[in-house]
């Protein structure tokens, strides 16, 4: 490797590739501008660098050369860049103080430092900063591979100080953060990081020259990923007593009139290590960086591994919002282990203004008010809906699945809401259910079950799900698989009588090509057990495609009993096989039929096709007044067997006359969004899996997964 300069001085160094390593100091540098500290000249310096986004150059050494070193004193981490440029006066950066430095920082002469201190793959900090001083840091949530975007959230606060300066041909930087501000995990004896120099010149000619280059090698990836950034040793780092995390969850609650306002903000505080410890929580509040009040402190002993739920009461002056400032002081050391800010919002997420479309059966449409939310993450992670039911408690419950794309983890979570969807509770995780809950059905009297590869029950309105049974396989041996709504039959008091239940398998390997085994069975005693099971022959068809037949079937669907008694099954069909051939089609193309069945299931009637393709996860539900509301996800707008739009979104549909037709005329568009990834139309998925529920007075409330925000939420009038 070549040899640099530090700072300009003749004292060479030698850039070591062979092991990463961040030594530890007796004492950190002065953040002063200077790099000729005995601290820098005795540290390792790293170097090297790749150019980023150029296919040809992927392997290129970027020039002009950058270096940079980084030392710890057990509770600081110090960084030093060293950026060679000859032509400093024509750099574009923004100053440190302009009103516009925040976002405009990005785009411009800049480096970017990226640290993930739990070593999880999950998540990272990211501090960008350039050579005039200016600096903003970000917390990343890595990169979605299904959904093509990176989740950034900008509630972090580096507390990072810098300091620059320049030389003949380069110029520098130094920094120094401090560790309580990061996140630790028992993994973190190993870091990660990634060193990032994004070049800006403005050339005489008026051309602008950028380049990008990595320390990390990145011959195809994102250098802000977190599962790509390069490992790190650091040396003699006690980080067990930064093993704690503090948040807000939920919204805050402002109480009170007057000078006598009390602000109420539920915390949780997690003790992350294996040991018992004694911490003092210190709050404060501030609003436009103005201290609100006096502080909240409480000091309480925590048990290994413990997280606790702590209120945090203030008297505030006004309608509160700003940040919240949470430190964690170990009594033990006197010493801070965790400081965070949050910025508890003004406004919350909670009903805005919508509008329903519904065709006019001549080709228009005519509006209808509604309803709309999306519902908040679960500890920063989108959550999306499996289900919803109405309680006789007078609650109604939210069954979804916060699903993390990066570590490709799941957790089931429900949450309840008192006012019809206006307020919603805290997300409860269902403690050891990973997987989505599908199929939630009240059963009364505070029971619900939901199923995942397991049935659960609850018995205290969805608080607990002590109750745990194998699901009963199919009989033809199969895993029995479900998504819709079951049919229940109630007693005059409300208690369950039977539940019937439509699901489907398939022989892994064979699908889509072979056709799925559809299957609807009954059970009396809450779906612990399950007989008449029946594979009605109606709900298979045959269709030809390029001079072959092929036969196809339905997989998931939904029921309901119409008022005259019959019941109605809404089915996911099977891809028709003009789509076979469609590469990363898949799923998407399904379609919706409708079977009646006049005789409790033992026949069906020939399947209605509503949707070739496209529409599925199919939902039912009954009105008081006895009409049939059918909502279906548009996944793939297709009519006609094409492509019809770039639409997607939740449909809706009405029969009144106990499902024999439907108003596909008289579509209701609940809601829908433009999408396309650039490449394929027929993937990847943008939304998916819906619930509804009709209370008694004629509305219905419908939750359905828009892929880019996570559970959206339609309260709406057929």
């Amino acid at each position: 490797m070549p040899e640099g300069k530090v700072c300009g001085s003749n004292v060479p160094h030698q850039y070591e590739m062979a092991e990463i390593l961040i030594p530890l100091v007796d004492r950190g540098p002065e953040i002063d501008g200077d790099l000729s500290q005995d601290v820098w000249q005795q540290a390792p310096w790293q170097g090297g660098f790749t150019v980023v986004g150029d296919p040809e150059k992927t392997e290129t050494e970027a020039l002009p050369q950058t270096s940079f070193s980084m030392v710890h004193d057990g509770r600081n981490l110090y960084i030093a860049v060293e950026a060679e440029e000859p032509h400093l006066s024509q750099v574009r950066a923004i100053a440190a103080d302009d009103p516009q430095v925040g976002s405009a920082i990005f785009g411009q002469d800049l480096f970017e430092f990226f640290i993930d201190a739990e070593a999880l793959d999950q998540s990272c900090a990211q501090i960008a900063f350039n050579s005039r001083g200016a600096l903003v840091d970000l917390w990343l949530r890595g990169v979605s591979a299904a959904f093509g975007a990176t989740e950034v959230f900008h509630d972090w606060d580096s507390k990072a100080r810098i300091s620059t300066g320049a030389g003949a041909g380069f110029w520098w930087a130094q920094l120094c953060l401090p560790l309580d501000r990061l996140k630790f995990s028992p993994k973190s004896d190993t870091w990660k990081f990634n060193i990032v120099r994004t070049r800006v010149v403005e050339g005489t000619d008026g051309k602008t020259e950028q380049s990008i280059s990595s320390f990390a090698p990145h011959p195809g990836g994102n250098y802000y990923n977190p599962q790509s950034l390069q490992r790190v040793r650091v040396e003699n780092l006690d980080f067990s007593r930064f093993l704690w995390n503090a948040e807000p969850t939920g919204s805050f609650a402002i109480s009170g009139k007057g000078k006598g306002l009390m602000l109420r903000q539920p915390l949780r505080i997690s003790n992350l290590s294996p040991q018992g410890r004694c911490v003092e929580i210190r709050c404060t509040l501030e609003v436009n960086d103005t201290p609100e009040g006096r502080a909240w402190t409480i000091r309480r002993d925590f048990a290994p591994n413990e997280k606790r739920e702590e209120m945090l009461e203030m008297p505030v002056s006004s309608e509160y919002f700003g940040n919240i400032n949470i430190a964690l002081t170990d009594t033990s050391l006197s010493e801070q282990v965790f400081s965070q800010v949050y910025y508890l919002e003004r406004e919350e997420l909670s009903w805005k203004e919508h509008r329903v479309l519904q065709g006019d059966g001549k080709g228009e449409y005519v509006c209808h008010p509604a309803k709309f939310q999306f519902l908040p993450l679960f500890r920063g992670i989108v959550v999306f809906p499996f289900g919803l039911a109405e309680m006789d408690n007078g609650e109604i419950v939210f069954a979804g699945c916060a699903q993390d794309s990066l570590s490709n983890s799941q957790q089931a979570v429900v949450a309840f809401t008192r006012d019809r969807g206006a307020t919603w509770s805290d997300y409860e995780p269902v403690e050891g259910c990973n997987d989505r809950p599908m199929m939630l059905t009240y059963l009364g009297n505070g029971n619900l079950t939901f199923l995942t590869d397991k049935r659960y029950f609850s018995h205290d309105y969805g608080r607990t799900w002590p109750e745990r049974v194998p699901v009963q396989p199919a009989p033809n041996g199969l895993g029995f698989w479900c998504e819709g709504n079951a049919m229940v039959d109630r007693t005059p008091s409300g208690t369950v009588a039977r539940i019937a239940e439509i699901g489907f398998n398939y022989r892994e390997g064979f699908w889509p090509e072979e056709p799925c085994d559809a299957f609807i069975r009954w059970s009396e005693d809450g779906g612990r057990t399950w007989m008449d099971e029946s594979k009605p022959e109606a709900w298979l068809w045959q269709a030809e495609h390029n001079g072959k037949t092929y036969t196809r079937s339905v997989c998931e669907g939904a029921l309901v009993r119409a008022a005259n008694g019959w019941l109605v099954a809404a089915l996911r069909t099977d891809l028709h096989p003009r789509y076979l051939d469609i590469p990363s089609g898949n799923d998407n193309l399904c379609g919706t039929a409708v079977s009646i069945s006049k005789d409790e299931g033992k026949t069906w009637s020939p399947l209605q096709v509503l949707f070739a393709a496209g529409r599925m996860h199919g939902n039912l539900v009954r009105l008081p007044n006895n009409s049939l509301v059918l909502t279906v996800i548009r996944r793939i707008d297709v009519r006609g067997g094409r492509f019809a739009s770039y639409r997607r979104g939740c449909d809706a549909f009405i029969s009144h006359d106990h499902g024999l037709t439907w108003n596909l005329d008289r579509m209701y568009i609940l809601d829908d969004f433009a999408y396309i990834n650039g490449k394929s139309w027929a993937s990847p998925p943008a939304c998916g899996h819906l619930y509804s529920i009709a209370p008694d007075d004629g509305s219905v409330l419908t939750t359905y997964g828009n892929y880019r925000s996570g559970a959206a939420l339609i309260h709406w009038r057929p």
